[in-house]
């Protein structure tokens, strides 16, 4: 059964809207475009050249590669920064937690291996004890 709020509803409503005004918008634009063309076609195929020159002339792969390389150096440091920020923040959180003493009460059966939910309670929702 596949059920649907009304925020959901709201939210899809709003993004078929905003999809039709893209829509919308393209094809004025792609109008207006095709018109200028049919009105001035010298001067848009001399903007069309133009623009095919320039293009030619700039060192596109060069840049990509560059930045390519640039993504390589520096995402390990990058991650290793972020991870250590991660741990941090979580021995923070736990260092507070303790100091507050404001975790939440455990029951002794809870860290029992049969309380613990398996592969199969993580797939299929339930918890699944092996039988004795």
């Amino acid at each position: 059964m596949d059920t649907y709020s009304p925020l959901s509803c709201i939210a899809d409503h709003k993004y078929a809207e905003l999809l039709a005004d893209a829509k919308s918008a393209f094809h004025h634009s792609l109008e207006r475009s095709d018109a200028i063309v049919r009105d001035h076609p010298r001067q848009s195929l001399a903007a069309a050249a133009a623009i095919g020159a320039i293009a030619r002339s700039l060192p596109l792969p060069a840049l990509i590669a560059g930045s390519v390389r640039l993504i390589l150096f520096a995402a390990p440091p990058a991650l290793a920064v972020v991870g250590a920020a991660a741990v941090f923040e979580h021995l923070r959180r736990r260092d507070e937690m303790i100091r507050n003493a404001t975790h939440p009460p455990v029951s002794p059966t809870e860290h029992s291996p049969a309380a613990r939910p398996g592969i199969l309670a993580r797939v299929f929702g339930r918890r699944y004890r092996a039988r004795r």
